[in-house]
């Protein structure tokens, strides 16, 4: 049987914001996808990197991620559901081309099963469009909690930073 992408919520950002929301997510389908077109104001360093968490958990997380930045290859992770979110490797920041906005892919399977732990796997890049350091990596995370999840939280993982203005976001429940 083909699953069938269902369009839930999508959203263009037309004022800057640290975090990105899908709530009062609906329990009646098999998988979800999280998609993104992002881009940062941060304006220091070089990880303009993201944060997710689902139902408001702060606790019980794990994650993994492997990513290519220039020439090297490199990989982090938190262990032992010791960490609070699901990590993620950089966005477009300011640093970069204003025009530049990174994709974001992150499958949830079996988010409604009220008997697992919740797992996801994704992808996301930092392209910069003529010279300048990016990334590119996948990822993936755990979070120890079996309650189905209703609501996903994305945030920049620098205190101070925000989504830029034309951001978009969207999440589908696959059939």
């Amino acid at each position: 049987m083909p699953s069938t992408l269902v369009l839930i919520a999508s959203y263009t950002l037309s004022t800057a914001t640290q975090s990105l929301e899908f709530t009062s997510i609906p329990s009646t389908y098999r998988h979800l996808l999280v998609k993104g077109s992002l881009h940062s104001n941060r304006s220091v360093g070089n990880d303009g990197g993201l944060n997710i968490r689902f139902n408001d958990s702060t606790v019980e997380y794990d994650y993994q991620q492997i990513y290519v930045s220039s020439t090297s290859i490199a990989g982090s992770g938190g262990t032992a559901f010791t960490e609070t979110n699901i990590s993620v490797v950089g966005i477009a920041q300011d640093t970069q081309n204003s025009n530049l906005f990174s994709p974001l892919e992150f499958m949830i399977p079996n988010y409604a099963n009220t008997s697992i732990y919740k797992t996801g796997y994704g992808s996301s890049a930092n392209v910069p469009p003529s010279s300048g350091s990016g990334a590119s990596g996948h990822f993936s995370g755990m979070w120890q909690g079996t309650s189905a999840i209703n609501k996903i939280q994305i945030r920049t993982n620098a205190g101070s930073s925000n989504f830029v203005t034309n951001s978009t976001y969207y999440l589908y429940g696959i059939q």
